[in-house]
């Protein structure tokens, strides 16, 4: 991270230089040379340099806001000093510099007498709760996702009911802390920890310190739909890029997708004006999921055989076993979300954070000095290292649907990221194979599809299953589709290669 405190050094240099009138003429006719032709003195060397790098690794800077305060107060420099930089410079022939945004948003509501946990504390279910005392527990924890407006008693009350309550014994034998963790909406998931005291002869639960209770929200919103939120299963945010330099080169519509996926991200943060409306969007869903339960299982059978290239017959059969398995569950829908998620999670997001985490600490390679076709094969081979996924769950149906669904995603999603990172890291991108760009095809559909539907929301559950019979279909025939589609020429043409 030295080269990136450099550079924001750089930048705030001559920006407040830049802000001096009496040196303005100056320093444009420096910036003039730097973008022509003729002699490049030290500052414009500096300055273009300094750009690069903050360009390189903009899209590390929200892993910064969100780690240990070092890198907390350098991600504040880094704004601080590219706010001051486009400001100075705005309008000119100067390249802007867009930062993205961190799409985690972490917000804690501490009881008077709360004390924090450490990070080594140990949780189990191994404490008993008599059911009075799970009552009161609930009670509290409702009552305080009320009083701070997180959710209503009705939205609170089933998973709060459903989530176990997991224990862990404090420095004073006789109290415990207690801890539940759950999700009441896509994207976040909410903490509650408090202290209890114990009975040392029965090792019961016998009395709830009220004053200690603390929630610990977390919330990530990438608008990019859940599979909650689509038709039951969705692609991920790192197939559409974060924010491209140059928005201004993509046709309308493009341009508007971004804009409105940035606008979305943040409406769906806690207390956001899109919650409301994804809410309703997620109830009308799962009620025609549910209405129409065949049809709409045996789509997604049809699409999970579509995701491989050239499936062979034990594969199938595996698919099979998945869906005959969900068939016979409660909730079906949600046994096919949460697999989806899995296969998310596991196989697209946590491997495109460890990448992300690889060339943050890269720090040994300057890629201003190494020729594009040898920059390429220094980021795949990090992208490679990265996507290296070792299963998580025991062998089960369920398991090895996410391992056969998951590796065909991540393996044909590597090149999209490729392509998209191409313009900050400055390779020559690679070209897309067909079952790659539909895929590419595909996450743009499922955004422009959730943006759509949360400011045109279904009016009825039959419009709702309309919407997810429609998107299945659309996502099957994309997955078989041989030749470009209008956004992947689109984004081959901004991404071109370099020279």
């Amino acid at each position: 991270m030295k080269k990136l405190r450099q550079a924001v050094n750089t930048l705030q240099i001559f920006s407040s230089k830049k802000t001096k009138s009496s040196l303005s003429r100056k320093i444009m006719a420096l910036m003039r040379d730097f973008f022509g032709s003729g002699q490049e003195c030290d500052s414009d060397i500096n300055v273009r340099d300094a750009v690069n790098v903050i360009q390189q690794q903009r899209l590390l800077i929200p892993r910064l806001q969100n780690g240990s305060p070092e890198d907390q107060e350098l991600a504040q420099k880094v704004n601080e000093a590219v706010a001051a930089y486009n400001k100075a410079y705005k309008n000119k022939t100067l390249p802007n510099i867009e930062l993205p945004r961190s799409p985690t948003v972490r917000q804690g509501y501490l009881g008077r007498s709360h004390k924090q946990p450490t990070k080594h504390t140990f949780f189990s279910n191994e404490l008993s709760l008599n059911p009075q005392m799970t009552e009161l527990f609930h009670m509290k924890v409702i009552a305080l996702l009320e009083h701070y407006g997180i959710a209503s008693n009705s939205q609170a009350r089933g998973p709060v009911k459903q989530t176990p309550i997991l224990s862990s014994a404090e420095k004073n034998e006789s109290k415990y802390t207690l801890k539940q963790t759950f999700s009441l909406f896509p994207g976040q998931v909410i903490t509650i920890i408090g202290s209890a005291a114990l009975d040392p002869t029965t090792q019961m639960v016998t009395q709830l310190f009220p004053d200690t209770f603390s929630i610990f929200l977390e919330s990530t919103q990438t608008g990019f739909p859940d599979p909650l939120q689509s038709t039951g299963w969705a692609l991920g945010s790192p197939l559409i890029p974060e924010c491209p330099q140059s928005i201004e080169l993509f046709t309308k519509e493009t341009a508007n997708l971004f804009l409105n996926k940035k606008e979305i991200a943040e409406g769906l943060q806690p207390g956001g004006k899109w919650v409301g409306a994804a809410r309703r969007l997620l109830q009308l869903k799962h009620q025609a999921f549910i209405q129409h339960q065949a049809e709409l299982l045996t789509l997604h059978r049809t699409l999970a055989t579509a995701l491989l290239v050239n499936p062979k017959q034990r594969q199938i059969s595996l698919i099979d076993a998945y869906f005959d398995e969900i068939s016979k569950t409660r909730s079906p829908f949600e046994a096919l979300t949460q697999t989806y998620q899995s296969i998310r999670d596991y196989y697209l997001t946590a491997p495109y954070q460890r990448f992300l985490a690889l060339v943050l600490n890269w720090e040994n390679i300057d890629l201003n000095h190494i020729e594009f076709i040898h920059r390429y094969g220094a980021v795949k081979v990090m992208l490679d290292r990265a996507f290296i996924t070792i299963p998580k769950e025991k062998k089960s149906n369920r398991s090895l649907y996410i391992e056969l669904i998951g590796r065909s995603i991540a393996t044909h999603s590597k090149a999209i990221i490729l392509q998209y990172l191409s313009e900050d890291l400055m390779f020559s991108p690679p070209m897309l194979n067909i079952h790659e760009r539909r895929l590419q095809a595909i996450a743009y559909r499922q955004l422009n599809e959730f943006l759509n539907e949360l400011k045109i929301p279904p009016k009825s559950i039959a419009e709702a299953y309309l919407g997810l019979k429609s998107g299945l279909t659309q996502d099957i025939f994309l997955l078989k589709q041989k030749s470009h589609l209008p956004i992947n020429k689109e984004l081959a043409l901004y991404y071109k290669p370099k020279k």
